[in-house]
């Protein structure tokens, strides 16, 4: 009976380490850090609390670089100044240096906005922007 036991016990213990190393051999294969694609913008509380929101950013190559655009919209009937940086990452999710200066725009009241970077790198993937006031 406690033989049985043990037997019982060993290959319970076997299944959770083999279901354990399979998760740890899936995870995230092709050598890739994780790259959250729907993030990629991001921004603090107070650009929400203003009226201003983000569309997608879009990657444009082009023979010297990269420009990444993004649409900022104002949901208000004022402008409001915002603050953006643009952070760029190749294909392993890697980020690229230089990250880009912080820059100023008004967005007008009730309108759009388009905000863009360049970087002299043809391997850019994705793009993160910040956007804070």
């Amino acid at each position: 009976m406690i033989r049985q036991g043990n037997t019982l016990f060993l290959l319970l213990i076997v299944l959770f380490m083999s279901i354990l190393m399979t998760g740890c051999l899936s995870s995230h294969s092709g050598n890739k850090l994780y790259f959250n694609r729907e993030q990629a913008i991001v921004m603090e509380p107070s650009v929400l609390a203003a009226g201003v929101v983000a569309g997608k950013p879009q990657l444009e190559r082009y023979t010297k670089g990269t420009q990444a655009t993004v649409t900022l919209s104002n949901t208000q009937s004022y402008p409001v100044s915002i603050r953006y940086r643009f952070y760029w990452y190749n294909e392993q999710g890697l980020e690229i240096s230089p990250a880009g200066r912080v820059n100023d725009v008004l967005v007008p009241g009730d309108g759009d906005t388009k905000i863009s970077a360049d970087i002299p790198n043809q391997t850019i993937s994705y793009v993160r922007v910040y956007l804070f006031i």
